[in-house]
Protein backbone atom coordinates (compact mmCIF):
# COMPACT_ATOMS: atom_id res chain seq x y z
CA UNK A 1 0.00 0.00 0.00
CA UNK A 2 1.38 3.57 -0.49
CA UNK A 3 0.10 6.93 1.17
CA UNK A 4 -0.38 9.40 -1.34
CA UNK A 5 -0.68 13.28 -0.73
CA UNK A 6 -3.56 15.15 -2.75
CA UNK A 7 -1.43 18.75 -1.47
CA UNK A 8 -4.35 19.51 0.00
CA UNK A 9 -3.13 18.21 3.36
CA UNK A 10 -5.95 15.03 2.50
CA UNK A 11 -4.15 11.64 2.04
CA UNK A 12 -5.37 8.39 0.53
CA UNK A 13 -4.22 4.85 0.34
CA UNK A 14 -3.41 3.47 -3.31
CA UNK A 15 -3.12 -0.52 -3.17
CA UNK A 16 -1.53 -1.99 -6.37
CA UNK A 17 -1.63 -5.38 -7.42
CA UNK A 18 0.75 -6.98 -9.66
CA UNK A 19 -0.51 -9.13 -12.26
CA UNK A 20 -0.99 -12.84 -11.60
CA UNK A 21 1.72 -14.95 -12.85
CA UNK A 22 -0.42 -16.92 -15.02
CA UNK A 23 -0.01 -13.88 -17.23
CA UNK A 24 3.45 -14.33 -17.69
CA UNK A 25 4.83 -13.92 -21.05
CA UNK A 26 6.61 -17.15 -20.82
CA UNK A 27 3.20 -19.06 -20.15
CA UNK A 28 2.72 -18.60 -23.92
CA UNK A 29 5.90 -20.23 -24.77
CA UNK A 30 3.76 -23.33 -23.93
CA UNK A 31 -0.02 -23.08 -25.06
CA UNK A 32 -0.84 -25.27 -27.81
CA UNK A 33 -1.95 -28.98 -28.26
CA UNK A 34 0.80 -31.56 -27.44
CA UNK A 35 0.07 -35.39 -28.32
CA UNK A 36 1.67 -38.08 -26.51
CA UNK A 37 0.48 -42.14 -26.78
CA UNK A 38 -3.49 -42.43 -26.28
CA UNK A 39 -2.89 -38.97 -24.41
CA UNK A 40 -3.08 -35.34 -24.99
CA UNK A 41 -2.21 -32.09 -23.07
CA UNK A 42 -3.60 -28.66 -23.97
CA UNK A 43 -1.97 -25.86 -22.88
CA UNK A 44 -3.73 -22.12 -23.13
CA UNK A 45 -2.12 -18.89 -23.64
CA UNK A 46 -3.11 -17.87 -20.05
CA UNK A 47 -1.57 -20.67 -18.62
CA UNK A 48 -4.99 -23.02 -17.81
CA UNK A 49 -4.93 -26.66 -19.31
CA UNK A 50 -6.09 -30.28 -19.72
CA UNK A 51 -4.42 -33.93 -19.24
CA UNK A 52 -6.62 -36.56 -21.15
CA UNK A 53 -5.78 -39.75 -20.97
CA UNK A 54 -6.72 -43.39 -21.49
CA UNK A 55 -7.46 -44.56 -17.56
CA UNK A 56 -6.92 -47.97 -17.02
CA UNK A 57 -7.25 -47.08 -13.29
CA UNK A 58 -11.09 -47.28 -13.79
CA UNK A 59 -11.01 -50.56 -15.53
CA UNK A 60 -7.95 -51.90 -15.27
CA UNK A 61 -8.86 -55.06 -17.81
CA UNK A 62 -10.03 -53.02 -20.45
CA UNK A 63 -8.71 -53.45 -24.02
CA UNK A 64 -7.61 -50.14 -25.33
CA UNK A 65 -10.45 -49.72 -27.38
CA UNK A 66 -13.19 -50.00 -24.61
CA UNK A 67 -11.30 -48.11 -21.80
CA UNK A 68 -12.69 -45.02 -20.64
CA UNK A 69 -11.13 -41.30 -21.00
CA UNK A 70 -10.87 -39.26 -17.91
CA UNK A 71 -9.17 -35.45 -18.11
CA UNK A 72 -6.93 -33.47 -14.87
CA UNK A 73 -7.70 -29.70 -15.60
CA UNK A 74 -4.83 -27.14 -14.43
CA UNK A 75 -3.42 -23.97 -13.92
CA UNK A 76 0.54 -23.23 -14.31
CA UNK A 77 1.12 -20.45 -12.33
CA UNK A 78 4.60 -19.62 -12.65
CA UNK A 79 7.47 -20.38 -15.34
CA UNK A 80 11.43 -20.35 -14.82
CA UNK A 81 13.54 -21.07 -17.98
CA UNK A 82 11.77 -24.06 -20.26
CA UNK A 83 9.45 -25.22 -16.50
CA UNK A 84 6.21 -24.34 -15.92
CA UNK A 85 4.64 -25.31 -12.80
CA UNK A 86 1.03 -25.25 -11.54
CA UNK A 87 -1.26 -27.09 -9.55
CA UNK A 88 -4.11 -29.76 -10.43
CA UNK A 89 -7.52 -27.63 -10.58
CA UNK A 90 -10.36 -30.43 -11.12
CA UNK A 91 -10.12 -34.17 -11.53
CA UNK A 92 -12.09 -36.54 -13.04
CA UNK A 93 -10.53 -39.77 -11.69
CA UNK A 94 -9.56 -38.25 -8.23
CA UNK A 95 -8.02 -41.31 -7.02
CA UNK A 96 -5.67 -41.16 -9.79
CA UNK A 97 -4.91 -37.22 -9.69
CA UNK A 98 -5.83 -34.99 -6.64
CA UNK A 99 -7.12 -31.38 -6.87
CA UNK A 100 -3.81 -29.48 -5.62
CA UNK A 101 -1.00 -31.78 -6.62
CA UNK A 102 1.81 -29.95 -8.76
CA UNK A 103 2.14 -29.83 -12.42
CA UNK A 104 5.36 -29.76 -14.39
CA UNK A 105 6.03 -28.90 -18.18
CA UNK A 106 9.71 -28.75 -19.78
CA UNK A 107 9.31 -27.02 -22.99
CA UNK A 108 12.39 -28.79 -24.57
CA UNK A 109 13.90 -28.87 -28.15
CA UNK A 110 14.02 -32.29 -30.04
CA UNK A 111 16.28 -32.89 -33.55
CA UNK A 112 12.85 -33.10 -35.08
CA UNK A 113 10.69 -30.30 -33.24
CA UNK A 114 9.57 -28.71 -29.94
CA UNK A 115 8.05 -31.08 -27.48
CA UNK A 116 7.33 -31.16 -23.57
CA UNK A 117 8.14 -33.71 -20.68
CA UNK A 118 4.82 -33.49 -18.55
CA UNK A 119 4.17 -34.31 -15.13
CA UNK A 120 1.90 -34.55 -11.89
CA UNK A 121 3.16 -35.19 -8.32
CA UNK A 122 6.86 -35.66 -9.43
CA UNK A 123 5.96 -39.14 -11.81
CA UNK A 124 6.82 -38.34 -15.71
CA UNK A 125 3.90 -39.06 -17.86
CA UNK A 126 6.27 -38.72 -20.87
CA UNK A 127 7.01 -37.12 -24.09
CA UNK A 128 4.43 -35.24 -25.67
CA UNK A 129 4.53 -33.68 -29.38
CA UNK A 130 2.92 -31.00 -31.39
CA UNK A 131 0.78 -32.78 -34.29
CA UNK A 132 3.12 -32.36 -37.40
CA UNK A 133 5.40 -34.42 -34.91
CA UNK A 134 3.25 -36.82 -33.39
CA UNK A 135 4.46 -40.04 -34.64
CA UNK A 136 7.50 -39.22 -32.36
CA UNK A 137 5.58 -39.82 -29.09
CA UNK A 138 3.39 -42.30 -30.03
CA UNK A 139 0.41 -40.20 -31.03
Amino acid sequence: MKIVSSGLGIGFAVLLFAAPASADAGVGAFAGTWDGMREDVVIGTGGSGQFDYTDFHNCSGCSMADAPRSTVNFTLTSVSGNVASGTVTASSDTAAYSVGEPVTVTLQSESWGQAIQWSINGEQDGLFCTAAQAAECGG
